[in-house]
């Protein structure tokens, strides 16, 4: 049992050159078998619904908020939402422990809010409900007005 001069493998130490050259080839074939069963996997996927998932991929995004035109009233009211309102009433992507969504989802519920249904909405943002506080304190009316402003445009 030699070291053979030329190799720096520990391998070498212990065997001779014909069995280096087995396990060389060992290691090949088991990076080809990986090879072949990563492609068999990927394969499985691409056909098993993942052309969906590919398609879906494809498609343009959907214009964020931002994208949308806001006016400045709407900008002040989106900014107002999303630090006062946002944390009961936006939709949270469920994680295991994390709590439900409290607040109902206000989309599309003042598109074409009536001024009176406008007065209804003010007086409850002020006043709160029995699963929401009341903003009275803590808002201006003119933060008031951009917030329902940006209600508006959900």
């Amino acid at each position: 049992m030699t070291r053979e001069s030329g190799s720096s493998t520990e391998g070498s130490f212990l065997l001779g050159p014909a069995a280096e050259r087995g396990l060389q080839n060992e290691g090949k074939s088991i990076l080809k078998f990986r090879m072949i069963i990563i492609s068999a996997l990927g394969f499985a996927t691409l056909y098993s619904g993942g052309t969906a998932y590919l398609l879906a991929q494809s498609k343009p995004a959907a214009t964020p908020l931002e994208a949308q035109k806001l006016s400045e009233e709407e900008s002040r009211g989106e900014g107002l939402f999303l630090q006062r309102c946002s944390l009961c009433h936006l939709p949270r992507k469920l994680k295991f422990g994390s709590p439900p969504v409290i607040g109902p989802s206000l989309s599309g519920q003042f598109k074409d809010a009536a001024p009176d249904q406008q007065k209804i909405l003010r007086g409850f943002i002020l006043k709160g409900g029995p699963n929401m506080p009341g903003f009275q304190y803590g808002l201006e009316p003119k933060e008031v007005d951009d917030l329902i402003a940006y209600l508006k445009t959900l």
